[in-house]
């Protein structure tokens, strides 16, 4: 079969030739280019036609906007019912209206005295440093005659406070009253030194002073003694006046403290409300000149795009939203995105921080040239073409964002809106006092638990753990209880921790219902106590507000999960870069607690006897331990352990019996307990105790900074441990947090977990006769059911349903 050719011989030897178009601009500028000029007015008129903005429904898009306003500084500050006060521009607004009276505590006193007698050595006026000591002493709390006791003396032996004090002796000196004494008069150190001096020295002297007050200034936000704390409400009251162009504008709001002050933190106040405030504003505000702005379309993620040919964001799918019939903010949302987000223009305009803005006139021009004047919402004098009588924007109690609206009302006829000088996040630091309002059915009363108290130092420490030491001070000053031989004894009411302040409902005449603080009796058997020592009263300084006037709290401010009021320090700079320091409160939400273990009418088992003045178990003798033998359980290889999941607590008692016969107990870590997954620096080991604890070894306080040489080897000791507010965590026996470090061969028995601090006379009970209030778990260590084939359960005897778990079984 013949194949033809591929090329015909005519165009054998044909050449053939290409040409290529290539562009040659005429100008070496591409702006003509880049305008993508548009010479067809009919495909304009075309894709005018296509958006509908023919048929007239709405008028054409806005090409610019011009905008006039005027804004003013506030100049006056109120602090609840104080009397108004200057407003100060550049300092963060959360340190104007949270700062508390300085929180003046003996730590401070010390460090102040003793960077006053440093300034003197280095003006050369060390010589008369013995005359400040003398006028202005700072001594500790004097340790009372034997026998007797000092309510006093035990709070402040919780603090290191004191052992400071007493090891300086003479040489302490107190700063902050003679910083009072400067701040009123510089020359008041002068006056101080008996001896004649010459005029050089007294200058000295004086300039010395400045130097001392401006410091407190600079790291302190000092100001006269008021606070915007309202107890009532647990939020800060406050109010401010910015001059306007008639008369001063009112702003007044309530926040419970911290951060985030924000525009919607105040509200437009009557000037009836606050006369004082109002008569003393001057100044006027300032018009700020008309400037144009081009609007743009408002976007959101998820919004249409409002290119034709652009893909949209894939991120929020608004068309799978879905909703009932009846869910109508659902549905307006819905319709808002796909219909008339396009409809929608923003305006950037920028005012001064700080500042009180009022827009007073917006004018829109649209693309056909056409300017209209913009009202605020809900105000429009525009009025219905067939009825004039009737305005088409007559709803003035329409809802508004982004303004100071009346207090009780949802929207202002005037567009204002305050942009406050606020520090957002400054820094903030650990509470150095914490309460817990706490609302318990059992006793129809709210407590007020003192989680962190001051320590002195400025500083928080565990208020639990203070109040334990104060009721082992007072049953160490008891006289021992009289001998009954009684089967029952009858108990109208037990004690509670002294960290647990009551507070019982108060109805007023208006009918407005209040929770009072009260008081309840501090009962230490053998003790005669004075009467102003008879009660338990509060140690932070939150508590002690108001002086001899009831402590009233809106009911209203304690819900049923309870809340939590902290004080801290915070630091901020201001506009200006000064430093400002202070110490202020803030409401937070809480999570629920335990009781507070209050009970009434109550028969306690057995006999009473005197409390003993030794360790209940005495090394190398026979002993009768009080427990049952189901109750013990020896962990004889290294990795056995004992696991107990807890609840977050107020307060975490521990006690249990422990024998240890390891020889190597002495010389390496090894954990009996560890609670740190409930709390911070909560270990009991050989070679460490967790700071924490408060601890008890056969019902004797104990401070040893190790267990190794503390218990003896093969001997039971009766160990009780407490410590202030845990989270929701494991309670480790035998092993560490970590669980790679056990303890062996060592047996446990009567392991008991309280939600309370034990009282004195229970702690020095070993036959553990010990009251059931506020127990949360008493674990039955026999083997019990199996789990898996290396754990077994141990039983909660308590019935409050907090078995543990044995590891290596």
């Amino acid at each position: 079969m013949a194949i033809a050719s591929p090329i015909p011989a005519s165009l054998a030897r044909t050449v053939i030739a290409h040409n290529r178009l290539e562009p040659r601009p005429r100008s070496a500028e591409f702006n003509r280019s880049l305008r993508a000029e548009v010479r067809d007015a009919v495909w304009l008129l075309a894709r005018q036609w296509q958006l509908g903005e023919f048929r007239a429904e709405d008028r054409g898009s806005p090409a610019f906007a011009e905008l006039s306003a005027r804004t003013a500084q506030p100049n006056r500050l109120q602090l609840g019912t104080h009397p108004a006060q200057a407003y100060a521009p550049a300092t963060p607004w959360e340190a104007q209206l949270q700062a508390e009276p300085p929180l003046v505590e003996t730590g401070l006193r010390l460090r102040m005295g003793q960077a006053w007698l440093r300034l003197l050595r280095e003006q050369g006026l060390g010589q008369f440093a013995g005359a400040f000591r003398t006028r202005y002493p700072l001594t500790a709390v004097p340790m009372p005659a034997e026998g007797a006791y000092d309510i006093a003396f035990a709070q402040a032996q919780t603090t290191e406070v004191q052992a400071i004090l007493r090891a300086a002796g003479a040489q302490a000196l107190d700063g902050y009253a003679l910083f009072e004494a400067l701040r009123a008069d510089r020359n008041a150190a002068g006056t101080v030194v008996a001896q004649p001096i010459s005029e050089t020295t007294q200058a000295a002297l004086a300039q010395a002073a400045t130097n001392y007050v401006d410091t407190y200034g600079r790291l302190y936000f000092d100001r006269p003694a008021t606070s915007a704390w309202s107890v009532p409400e647990l939020a800060y009251d406050y109010a401010l006046a910015a001059p306007d162009a008639s008369a001063p504008v009112l702003l007044a709001g309530q926040t419970p403290g911290g951060n985030g002050l924000h525009w919607h933190s105040v509200d437009e106040a009557a000037a009836a409300a606050y006369p004082a405030l109002s008569s003393g504003t001057t100044g006027s505000a300032v018009d700020v000149p008309t400037t144009r702005f081009i609007p743009t379309e408002i976007e959101f993620i998820g919004s249409p795009a409002s290119r034709w040919w652009d893909f949209e964001d894939h991120r929020v799918d608004l068309g799978q939203v879905t909703g009932d019939s009846s869910d109508f903010g659902r549905m307006l949302l819905q319709e808002f995105a796909f219909l008339y987000q396009n409809d929608w223009f923003s305006v950037p305009y920028t005012v001064p921080v700080g500042s009180l803005s009022t827009v007073t006139a917006v004018v829109i021009t649209d693309v056909f040239g056409q300017s209209y004047r913009v009202h605020p919402a809900g105000v429009s004098p525009a009025t219905e073409p067939e009825d004039p009588g009737r305005k088409l924007d007559d709803d003035a109690g329409r809802w508004g964002l982004f303004r100071q609206s009346p207090a009780g009302e949802r929207t202002a006829s005037v567009p204002r809106l305050l942009i406050p000088h606020a520090a957002l996040t400054p820094l903030v630091g650990r509470p150095v006092e914490q309460v817990t309002l706490l609302r318990e059915e059992a006793t129809n009363l709210v407590w007020a638990v003192e989680q962190t108290i001051p320590d002195g130092f400025g500083n928080g420490m565990d208020g639990a753990g203070a109040a334990a030491q104060v009721a082992e001070y007072l049953r160490t000053r008891a006289a021992s209880p009289a001998v009954t031989t009684a089967a029952y004894t009858y108990q109208l009411a037990n004690s509670v921790a002294e960290h647990w302040i009551p507070f019982v409902p108060r109805p007023d005449a208006t009918g407005l219902s209040y929770l009072e603080q009260g008081e309840i009796p501090r009962q230490v058997a053998g003790l005669s106590l004075r009467a102003a020592d008879q009660t338990i009263q509060p140690r932070t300084p939150l508590l002690r507000q108001g002086g001899s006037q009831p402590y009233l709290i809106h009911e209203y401010r304690v819900p049923p999960t309870g809340v939590r009021v902290e004080g801290a320090y915070r630091r901020a700079r201001g506009l200006d870069g000064s430093v400002a320091l202070w110490y202020g409160y803030q409401r937070l939400p809480t999570k629920p607690m335990g009781g507070s273990g209050l009970q009434f009418d109550t028969l306690l088992p057995g006999s009473t006897s005197s409390a003993p003045s030794a360790s209940p178990v005495a090394a190398n003798t026979v002993q009768v331990l009080p427990y049952e033998q189901n109750q013990l359980f020896n962990l004889d290889r290294y990795d056995q352990y004992l696991s107990v999941p807890l609840p977050a607590l107020p307060t975490l008692t521990v006690a249990f019996w422990v024998n240890v016969a390891d020889e190597s107990f002495a010389g390496n870590w090894r954990y009996l307990l560890d609670a740190r997954n409930l709390r911070d620096n909560t270990w009991f080991a050989s070679l460490g105790i967790g700071s924490e604890w408060t601890w008890y070894l056969d019902g004797i306080p104990n401070t040893a900074p190790q267990l190794s040489g503390t218990l003896s080897l093969n001997n039971w000791h009766h160990v009780v441990l407490t410590t202030g507010a845990t989270q929701a965590g494991e309670l480790l026996l035998n092993a560490r947090y970590t669980r790679n470090e056990y303890t062996s061969p060592v047996r446990y028995a009567d392991l008991r977990v309280y939600s309370r601090a034990l009282l004195a006379s229970e702690i020095a009970d070993p036959t553990g006769n010990w009251s059931p209030n506020g127990q949360v778990a008493r674990l039955s260590l026999a083997a019990g059911p199996r789990l898996t084939p290396s754990t077994l359960q141990a039983t909660d005897t308590s019935g409050n349903g907090n078995p543990g778990v044995l590891e290596g079984f």
